[in-house]
């Protein structure tokens, strides 16, 4: 069986983690004056596939606080959703009936947003163009 490199330090962090495991399951029962930590590991969080020595790396950290952001807004807006429905049906039922739509100056107002963008766009090419 071929392993890439990475597959292998998976693998190595799997038999290392179930080595642990192991070692933890013989000491329970017994009283709490064993040495808790028997080794160093790497981190499944943390960036470990690339070799930087022993710095302290935080991408783990990182990487746990956008999980729990964004975990916990998907939480919010499931609840908000079971406690009040879908309420920007109401927000479009309220348009349609206002027919806002129907007034030509806010197609003005609309199409000076969609240009107001594209012409920062092409400023900024004219001024990369002007430096070649």
């Amino acid at each position: 069986m071929v392993f890439r490199c990475r597959q292998k330090v998976v693998l190595q962090w799997i038999r290392n983690a179930l080595e642990e495991a192991k070692s933890d399951f013989r000491e329970v029962g017994r009283p709490l004056t064993f040495t808790v930590h028997d080794g160093s590991y790497v981190s499944l969080l943390s960036d470990g596939l690339n070799n930087r020595g022993k710095e302290v790396a935080m991408g783990g950290i990182v990487n746990l606080l956008i999980m729990l952001l964004v975990l916990t807004n998907v939480k919010n807006v499931l609840i908000s959703l079971q406690d009040h429905g879908f309420t920007l049906s109401l927000v479009m039922y309220g348009y349609i009936e206002s027919k806002v739509y129907e007034i030509p100056d806010n197609y003005v107002t609309f199409a000076g947003w969609l240009t107001l963008p594209i012409f920062t766009v092409m400023a900024f090419w004219i001024e990369i163009l002007a430096t070649y």
